[in-house]
């Protein structure tokens, strides 16, 4: 497995995203209640063709919230791996972030951190892109999220093409601590992975 970093971080955490893509996508088609301490909110399934579902986990505690979203965009024969049009999602996906600083919602907004490897998936080497950026809610943006914080957040991104159709994982925590955030990922991730040997809610 190639990886490129941009800051230290543990190779399991690309394995284990990887291994919760794969298991994610496969025909068991099935997600856990709760992972790592954040409960199931729902399952969305949009109405626009191409924009296929996400699946919400949140924990009231620590108002921390991951998503995992499948979806098409449209895109034909999108493959497995990176390829110019993963680049392009992966990249407004910071776009929107800045334009959410542009509109006086966000404020403090970092230039995004990014990195990208490779890992060995049924016998292919699959390529995926993640990145990390921080940002601030404002006034304006607590009136729309109902989040009374606002402390640094940090958000993290993991981004691929697989078996036809893109697999991102966004999660958002009020930390500015890196190796924190980090730390907090890979416990969801490994976390999802094991409770996935036993599903407990259909997959739409």
């Amino acid at each position: 497995m190639g990886i490129i970093v941009f800051a230290p971080i543990r190779i399991s955490l690309f394995l284990v995203l990887l291994l919760a893509a794969s298991s994610l996508a496969d025909a068991r088609g099935r997600l856990p209640k709760e992972i790592a301490g954040f409960d199931l909110q729902g399952i969305s399934i949009y109405d626009e063709p191409g924009l296929g579902f996400s699946a919400r986990y949140w924990m009231d505690e620590k108002e921390q919230k991951f998503d995992v979203y499948l979806y098409t965009a449209g895109v034909a024969d999108l493959g497995s791996g990176v390829n110019d049009r993963v680049a392009q999602e992966f990249k407004s996906l910071f776009v929107q972030i800045s334009e959410m600083e542009r509109l006086g919602y966000y404020a403090d907004v970092t230039d995004p951190q990014t990195g990208s490897g490779t890992i060995n998936l049924d016998g292919s080497d699959v390529g995926f892109l993640w990145g990390r950026v921080q940002f601030r809610q404002t006034d304006k943006g607590r009136e729309v999220t109902h989040v009374e914080s606002q402390d640094i957040r940090s958000s993290y991104v993991f981004i691929t093409a697989y078996q036809g159709r893109f697999l991102k994982v966004r999660y958002t925590l009020l930390s500015d601590d890196l190796e924190a955030g980090t730390d907090a990922f890979m416990a969801i991730m490994e976390d999802f992975e094991r409770r996935f040997s036993q599903p407990e809610l259909p997959l739409p």
